[in-house]
């Protein structure tokens, strides 16, 4: 059993299907109808799906804010394993958003019988910054999808736990969940 204060989250890509709503808001706004996950093959969206950066841009400056961040939808299995952890000791989330408001909130209505106090969210505004949160915070484990982070993580003694998704499928040493149920077993909760 991993210690439950030690653990810190990605939102992105980890609690929060990013994707789903990013090809909504493109077949929505743009009508781009033919993306899905599995072609997102790196995590350069721009490389990865052809598009043009101010498209780009635009849907991501979308999805980030309000209101469109609340039709975001977790992973199966995220808020009742968050709920439980949360029971326990302090839910830590480290994201390269820049804004920690619009995701506070989601994440307040995502665990709603979870008060504000047991909710901490740290916007780094960049994937760098992730690493001086977990110092400052003594987390020693980190789930993450961008493998990057991991490789720069790694270096500081943080073990990385990799949610696997289409762009992180390069071969890597890390260990790897596929999804919620697999982080409860690895984190040591009941199924």
């Amino acid at each position: 059993m991993l210690p439950l204060e030690q653990i810190a989250f990605d939102i992105d890509g980890v609690v929060a299907d990013t994707m789903a709503l990013f090809f909504k808001v493109a077949q929505k706004r743009f009508n781009i109808n033919e993306l899905s996950s599995d072609d997102i093959t790196e995590y350069d969206l721009e490389k990865a799906l052809q598009l043009s950066p101010d498209i780009v841009d635009a849907i991501v400056t979308e999805i980030v804010n309000l209101p469109t961040i609340m039709e975001m939808k977790p992973y199966k299995g995220a808020a009742d394993i968050l709920y439980e952890i949360g029971g326990k000791t302090m839910l830590h989330f480290i994201t390269a958003r820049s804004d920690d408001g619009p995701i506070t909130l989601w994440l307040q209505n995502l665990l709603p019988d979870l008060s504000n106090e047991q909710i901490n969210v740290c916007a780094t505004g960049n994937y760098d910054g992730k690493l001086q949160y977990l110092n400052d915070l003594n987390i020693k484990y980190f789930v993450e999808d961008r493998l990057e982070t991991c490789d720069l993580i790694i270096q500081s003694g943080i073990i990385p736990i990799v949610f696997e998704q289409p762009w992180n499928n390069r071969p890597h040493p890390y260990q790897s969940v596929t999804n919620w149920d697999e982080l409860s077993l690895l984190i040591g909760l009941a199924p």
